[in-house]
C-alpha cells in the first residue's frame, strides 16, 4: 500500500467523521425540501477508463435524472434552493469521500468526468485516464467558480467540451506528471481554502450592496440609541450601560450577518417589493431576537423594554430606506412602460421592471413566469416578486420545466441573435415578440435604459 492510499484512508475517514453532522443537517434539507433520494449517484469515468459510480448531494429534484445539460451553469434553473446553496459552497461534493475510501478517488487528483465527455479524452488528453481522479488539484482551484464562466449566449456544454475541458485538461497534465506527495499536499491545502473562500464573491456582493450595508449599520446604530432615549430619557454613560457599548458592537454585526444568512441581500434594492418587505419583517424578528438573548445573557437585568422598543425603530427604519431607495430609482429612470404585456419577459431594465409591476397592480391574467437576461449579476435574483430565470442559452431548459408559450423582448434584437433566437422559437414552439418591430413601442424600446445587449 503506497503512501499515498494510506493518506487517502486516514483522510477520508477523518473528513467522513468531521463532516458527518453537516452531512446530517444537509440530508434533512434535502428530504424536506423535495421528495427523493439525498444522494445522487453517476457514472464517472476512472483510472484507465475503468467505470465508477461517483456520489454526491442530489441539487436538482429526482424528475431530471440524467436529462438537460451535462454540466451545471451558474444559478442552474434546474437546481433546488437547497441545491443551489450546495453548489454555491461545495457542501454537494462531501459524498466522495466514501469514493476515496473505496479506492475509486483519490484526494488529490484530476476531476473525473462524466460518461458524456468520453470522446474528449482522445489524443494527448488519453493520458489523464492514467491517473486516479480526485477531489483537489489545479483545475479544481482555478475554475472554483466554473459555472460563473459559462457566457450568456453560448450552449453551455459546447463550451464546456471546446474551450474550458481543454484548458482544464492541459492544466492537469502539466501537473500531474510531475506531482510527488508534498505538491499534492499543497494542493488539498489550497483546495480547501478556496472552496471556502469562494462561498461569497465579494467583489460582486459589495459592489451591489455596500452602500446599503452600510446604511442598514447606520440604522441598526440609531435604532439602539432611540431606543434607549425614549426607555431612560438620558444618554447612556458608563460603566452602568456597559451593554449598550457592547451592543453597539454586537447588534449590527449579528443583524448584518443573519440578514445576510437570510436573503435579505439577495435581490437589488431598486427592486424592493412586498415579499422582501415580509422576508425582511422576519429575518429581522429574528436577528434582534438572538442580539437580545446574548444581551441578556451578558446583563442578567436588561430592562424587557427595550426588546420591543428597538425592535418597533429598527423594522421601519430598515424597510424605509429601501423603499426610498425603489422610489428614487423609478423616479429617475421611469421611461413610462407601464402597458406592455408579456407571459416571459426577455430583458429586465427599466421597462422590464415596470411592466412586471404594472401586471401585478393591474391583474391582467397573464401568468408571468419570471425574466430573461444576459447580464450574470442578475441571474436569479427577484424583479416584483419574480426571477431572473436565466440567459438566452436557458430557454430550452426554461421551456420544458414552465411550459413557455411566449418570449417577448424588450431591447433591439441584433440581427444574428434575432436568428438565432426565432429559430429555437421555432423549435420549442414559442411565439417570439419583438416590441421593438411594433409600433408605438419602437419609441419606447428605443430608451437605452431598456436595451439588455445590442449584440449577436
Amino acid at each position: 500500500m503506497t503512501i499515498k492510499r494510506i493518506f487517502d484512508i486516514i483522510g477520508a475517514t477523518i473528513g467522513i467523521i468531521l463532516a458527518a453532522p453537516v452531512m446530517g443537517v444537509v440530508a434533512v434539507l434535502l428530504l424536506i425540501e423535495s421528495y427523493g433520494p439525498v444522494i445522487f449517484s453517476q457514472e464517472r469515468l476512472g483510472q484507465h477508463g475503468k467505470r465508477f459510480r461517483i456520489y454526491k448531494f442530489r441539487k436538482f429534484p429526482v424528475s431530471w435524472g440524467d436529462d438537460g445539460q451535462g454540466v451545471t451553469a451558474r444559478y442552474d434553473i434546474r437546481m433546488t434552493r437547497v441545491g443551489a446553496f450546495l453548489e454555491r459552497t461545495k457542501l454537494d461534493e462531501l459524498p466522495q469521500l466514501w469514493n476515496i475510501l473505496k479506492g475509486e478517488m483519490t484526494i488529490a487528483g484530476p476531476r473525473p468526468e462524466s460518461m458524456r465527455f468520453k470522446k474528449l479524452f482522445a489524443g494527448e488528453y488519453i493520458a489523464l485516464l492514467k491517473y486516479k481522479p480526485g477531489l483537489f488539484g489545479p483545475s479544481q482551484v482555478a475554475f472554483r467558480n466554473e459555472a460563473h464562466l459559462y457566457p450568456a449566449d453560448e450552449d453551455p456544454e459546447v463550451f464546456y467540451r471546446c474551450v474550458l475541458f481543454p484548458q482544464k485538461a492541459q492544466q492537469d497534465l502539466a501537473y500531474f506528471q510531475k506531482a510527488d506527495f508534498l505538491s499534492d499536499l499543497i494542493w488539498i491545502i489550497k483546495g480547501v481554502w478556496f472552496s471556502l473562500s469562494g462561498i461569497v464573491n465579494w467583489r460582486q456582493f459589495l459592489g451591489w450592496h455596500l452602500r446599503i450595508v452600510l446604511t442598514d449599520i447606520l440604522m441598526i446604530e440609531i435604532a439602539w440609541l432611540l431606543s434607549h432615549f425614549l426607555r431612560f430619557s438620558v444618554l447612556p454613560e458608563l460603566p452602568a450601560f456597559t451593554y449598550f457599548y457592547m451592543g453597539q458592537l454586537l447588534i449590527p454585526a449579528i443583524i448584518i450577518t443573519v440578514m445576510f444568512i437570510g436573503g435579505c441581500y439577495q435581490n437589488p434594492v431598486r427592486f424592493f417589493a412586498i415579499s422582501d418587505a415580509m422576508r425582511l419583517t422576519v429575518v429581522i424578528s429574528i436577528g434582534w431576537f438572538t442580539c437580545f438573548c446574548v444581551l441578556i445573557y451578558l446583563q442578567r437585568d436588561l430592562s424587557f423594554a427595550l426588546l420591543v422598543l428597538n425592535w418597533f425603530i429598527i423594522l421601519p427604519f430598515l424597510v424605509s430606506h429601501r423603499i426610498w431607495h425603489r422610489l428614487h430609482f423609478e423616479k429617475r429612470d421611469n421611461s413610462g412602460h407601464a402597458n406592455i404585456q408579456r407571459i416571459l419577459i426577455y430583458g429586465v431594465g427599466v421597462g422590464g421592471a415596470a411592466l412586471s409591476g404594472w401586471m401585478i397592480k393591474k391583474s391582467v391574467g397573464l401568468n408571468l413566469v419570471g425574466f430573461l437576461d444576459d447580464n450574470p449579476l442578475l441571474k436569479r435574483k427577484k424583479i416584483n416578486g419574480h426571477r431572473v430565470l436565466g440567459y438566452e442559452s436557458d430557454i430550452p431548459t426554461i421551456h420544458k420545466m414552465f411550459r413557455v408559450n411566449e418570449i417577448w423582448t424588450t431591447f433591439r434584437l441584433h440581427p444574428l441573435k434575432k436568428a438565432r433566437l426565432e429559430k429555437q422559437c421555432d423549435k420549442l414552439q414559442i411565439k417570439l415578440i419583438s416590441l421593438s418591430d411594433i409600433e408605438p413601442f419602437a419609441r419606447i424600446i428605443g430608451h437605452p435604459s431598456a436595451t439588455v445587449r445590442n449584440e449577436g
